[in-house]
């Protein structure tokens, strides 16, 4: 299938879910800008999604009629007044104040991002809470971005450039034509915490802390400890990022940090990504990333693509940067993708 760019003038529908407290959608207007002040680009690795528009005429979705990206982004500088870039080093959007979760409406802020691509429209209620969103937005697609829309009014956008392939990223295959997309936001307090914003005054978020409650059964203290039902895990390193994978939740170890003194996992070099199950138990520790000549780099960043994990590795010394693809139920390399 060959690629090609959106046709200008496609429409899908966004929708951004959770749980909390509904309020009404207030207009914003905005013009669009350069998401390079939006999101930071790891100019080694440019890792995006594809889209891909067939020429047979009909739509073109997976068999479920769905397409998953799940990613970690954190709030960068203001891109205009009453705007926020979420990126990261995977995916960016950029995103209206006014439909951020009330408690990560700051610069540093970090939050889980899905973004499900739906065959059908999924008619959801409007609803922005403390610590995660659900609304539902048209989206239109333009040459350059896809602008996300409440009532004619812009209230986000996605740069087009994020759906092109590259030579460092598996392609996601969806028709852009009678689609709709369900993005759902997920504030992290326990990531977004460090000791300077526990002391800043006035408070970013007055109830900042270094935990976050990631599911029913799994608590997350980024200083170094998962707690699941069971029982739970302590590191000698602190906690850098966690995405969860359906019942697990992978962390990913600050290998120049320090933990808890009396950790209950030991750490060796470059394994530095865990994967933890409800209970509390290490499920795997992932397979060293090895370079050709024998240099053992580590992961920092993370992200999930349908029921694919896929990470970026640096550290390697001559070979620089690199992303794999990891399977996710053993942590063993599937594939080096660049």
């Amino acid at each position: 299938m060959e690629h090609s760019t959106l046709p200008v003038g496609a429409i899908c529908t966004l929708l951004v879910q959770t749980s909390e407290h509904s309020i009404q959608t207030r207009q914003c207007s905005k013009k669009r800008s350069s998401f390079d002040s939006v999101k930071k680009a790891d100019e080694n690795v440019n890792v995006t999604a594809t889209m891909h528009h067939g020429s047979s005429g009909t739509d073109y979705l997976p068999p479920d009629n769905t397409v998953e990206m799940h990613f970690l982004a954190y709030a960068e500088d203001a891109i205009d007044e009453g705007w926020y870039g979420l990126g990261n080093r995977s995916y960016g959007i950029g995103l209206s104040e006014t439909l951020l979760p009330d408690r990560g409406r700051y610069e540093g802020a970090n939050y889980r991002v899905t973004l499900t691509f739906h065959g059908l429209e999924q008619d959801i209620e409007t609803q922005i809470g403390s610590t995660s969103t659900t609304i539902e937005l048209s989206c239109e697609v333009t040459s350059t971005t896809v602008d996300f829309l409440a009532e004619g009014n812009m209230r986000g956008y996605i740069p087009i450039h994020e759906f092109e392939s590259t030579d460092n990223h598996p392609a996601v295959e969806w028709e852009p034509s009678d689609c709709h997309v369900v993005l759902q936001l997920d504030y992290d307090p326990g990531m977004s915490c460090t000791p300077s914003r526990i002391e800043q005054d006035p408070p970013l978020d007055p109830d900042l802390d270094y935990t976050t409650q990631l599911t029913p059964d799994i608590q997350i203290d980024y200083r170094g400890r998962v707690t699941g039902t069971a029982t739970e895990q302590r590191f000698p390193k602190a906690i850098d990022h966690c995405l969860l994978f359906d019942d697990l939740a992978i962390v990913g170890l600050d290998p120049d940090s320090d933990g808890f003194d009396d950790p209950s996992f030991q750490y060796e070099k470059a394994q530095n990504l865990v994967a933890i199950d409800s209970t509390g138990q290490v499920a795997w520790v992932a397979e060293p990333a090895t370079s050709y000549e024998g240099d053992r780099g580590y992961y920092y960043t993370l992200w999930r693509i349908d029921d694919s994990l896929f990470a970026k590795v640096r550290g390697l010394g001559k070979a620089g940067r690199m992303t794999v693809e990891l399977n996710p139920e053993t942590g063993e390399r599937i594939s080096t993708i660049s």
